[in-house]
């Protein structure tokens, strides 16, 4: 015969049996990397720089828009060692950009207007990510 405390028992595994499933079949906390916001001018004739931490074989993924008189800068990523990580690229409008980093360190993000001469800066709205 089943007392009240060992229907209570009963029913509480019950529910953890049901309940424990679900949960971990919930994805409560999300693994992915939230990006980045940086939003920046660069003066004609200038260049400006992002450096962001890298891990040996992350991924840094990202992408910027550009508005200004002209919208075109010239876009790079330099390794920690001064190589270069990504393109050197004529970016008009908007870029997208992703790079696997081959040393751990600082990667820096170059915006270079230095061969353009036109007397208004631009505005850009950079995001980005290590994974």
């Amino acid at each position: 015969m089943w007392s009240a405390i060992d229907n209570m028992r009963y029913i509480g595994l019950l529910f953890l049996l049901l309940l424990v499933p679900a949960l971990v079949s919930c994805d409560l906390v999300s693994e992915e990397t939230p990006y980045t916001e940086k939003s920046f001018a660069v003066a004609a004739d200038a260049t400006h720089t992002v450096t962001v931490q890298m891990e040996r074989g992350h991924t840094l993924e990202g992408s910027f828009s550009i508005s200004g008189e002209d919208d075109t800068t010239d876009f790079r990523i330099e390794g920690p060692n001064h190589e270069l990580a990504y393109g050197e690229e004529r970016a008009q409008g908007a870029l997208s950009f992703e790079m696997k980093a081959q040393y751990s360190g600082a990667y820096t993000l170059y915006f270079d207007r230095k061969i353009y001469h036109y007397p208004s800066p631009l505005q850009i709205d950079l995001q980005y990510r290590s994974r």
